[in-house]
């Protein structure tokens, strides 16, 4: 009982970081047994996408796309979780989300998760399965962005939109990465093991397990796209410095 109701309390100045900061909330909330270990992984990568869009000027439409079929899924999956829980999620201010969407009933009850089902039914993606499929989708047309920008290094942007064999779009990823801790642990290997997760992502029934893949996949991935976007950028400074010095510019 101790130890429950030390979860339970917190101190002054921990209650203000968890009503005013993200991380400490779900970390709160996961203590609490409210968010399991995998959903609180969920949850940390999507705010990561939110700071991405409003904060960093990151956007990229597919993530964006992607990520909004995704957090409609893990929200409406845990209002259900949570109606068949201890612990409901309820809200006592007005809902004007939920009166626009089902204008037939106004002044909603508190309890949300009795409308995960419907919210889910106007989802694009309502069922594990599909949810899967869209990660495993977004994966994999990130990493055929990332062979057409080994190829367009490799031809030194010759061949802009045309894909070359893999052997010189690894030798384009060991240049870029050379002498950096990175290379260390990534290679050309790592990109086919990666394409090979993220196809078998595709059939996942677990959508926690699926998500908790994809962000472990997509952060590391992440890390080899902005190397080579650094080295796509800097030739196609060079390639209008060469077009504008013919212009006579």
């Amino acid at each position: 009982m101790k130890a429950e109701l030390e979860r339970k309390l917190v101190s002054d100045g921990d209650l203000k970081k968890i009503e005013s900061e993200f991380a400490p909330k779900v970390a709160y909330l996961q203590l609490n047994d409210v968010f399991s270990p995998s959903h609180a992984a969920v949850l940390r990568r999507m705010h990561l996408y939110r700071n991405e869009i409003y904060h960093d000027d990151k956007v990229r439409p597919a993530t964006v796309e992607a990520a909004a079929k995704i957090y409609t899924y893990v929200v409406c999956d845990l209002m259900q979780r949570s109606s068949s829980s201890g612990v409901p999620i309820a809200m006592s201010a007005p809902t004007p989300e939920l009166d626009a969407l089902f204008p037939e009933q106004k002044h909603h009850p508190s309890e949300l998760g009795r409308y995960a089902d419907r919210l889910l039914a106007l989802s694009p993606i309502d069922t594990a399965e599909k949810l899967a499929k869209t990660l495993s989708e977004h994966l994999i047309d990130r990493l055929e962005e990332l062979d057409l920008d080994l190829s367009y290094v490799q031809t030194r942007g010759s061949n802009c939109g045309v894909v070359i064999d893999e052997e010189l779009r690894a030798r384009a990823l060991d240049e870029i990465l050379a002498g950096q801790t990175l290379a260390k642990k990534i290679s050309y290997r790592t990109v086919r093991q990666w394409k090979g997760s993220a196809r078998k992502l595709g059939h996942s029934a677990d959508y926690v397990k699926a998500f908790e893949k994809f962000a472990t996949t997509e952060t590391a991935l992440e890390d080899v796209e902005d190397q080579v976007h650094h080295v796509v950028r800097a030739i196609d400074a060079h390639i209008n410095e060469m077009i504008d010095w013919r212009r006579g510019k």
